[in-house]
């Protein structure tokens, strides 16, 4: 099974946005900030769908071949009656 290896500059980057959304909420700034924490996890959410799809595209079998899962059989439970 291979390893996904991602860039350290995927991993950087939204780091540097979120350190700049705390430094806004730092200053006081409250609108900014929450425009720049809005922006990072936008970032974050394109980066992850991304990598995703890429991976879908080169590398079917990670998406589409997988085992069953097996079958889960619920017991029903039997109504006993009393004197009977």
């Amino acid at each position: 099974m291979p390893l996904m290896t991602v860039p350290t500059l995927l991993v950087m980057a939204p780091g540097s946005s979120a350190l700049r959304t705390l430094l806004y909420f730092d200053a006081g700034d409250v609108n900014r900030a929450v425009a720049q924490g809005i922006a990072t996890m936008l970032g974050v959410v394109a980066m992850v769908a991304g990598l995703s799809a890429a991976r879908m595209v080169t590398d079917p079998e990670w998406i589409f071949t997988r085992d069953d899962p097996p079958a889960i059989r619920v017991p029903v439970p039997r109504i006993r009656r009393r004197g009977n």
